[in-house]
């Protein structure tokens, strides 16, 4: 039911409704390295894909990160499903509103 909507109103809303649940969902985690979470899940919303060029992009908005750090986060991303690694070897985001949802969270946390 659309209650009144458009359905091009309903997809929006629905849409929002998604990105909404997904940047709560992404706070869970993202809270405990603000800078270095966001920076990750950007540069792999902006179609980098390998470990390395993820890492070159991070590291130039939030800084040094050791490998073994850089590691921990991108597979703690992997581990509760926001990203996902293919066969070979390249991240990528396992929902197309990620995108949107990293622009809420570099307005919230400011990187």
């Amino acid at each position: 039911m659309t209650y009144g909507l458009t359905h091009d109103e309903a997809l929006k809303r629905v849409e929002g409704d998604a990105v909404e649940l997904l940047t709560s969902e992404l706070e869970k985690i993202v809270k405990y390295s603000p800078k270095r979470y966001v920076a990750i899940l950007q540069a792999i919303s902006l179609g980098l894909k390998s470990w390395s060029e993820i890492k070159h992009f991070a590291e130039g908005v939030a800084g040094d990160i050791p490998d073994n750090r850089f590691n921990s986060l991108l597979q703690n991303l992997v581990k509760y499903s926001f990203i996902e690694r293919t066969e070979k070897g390249e991240y990528r985001p396992i929902e197309n509103l990620l995108p949107k949802a990293v622009k809420i969270l570099r307005s919230k946390y400011k990187t």
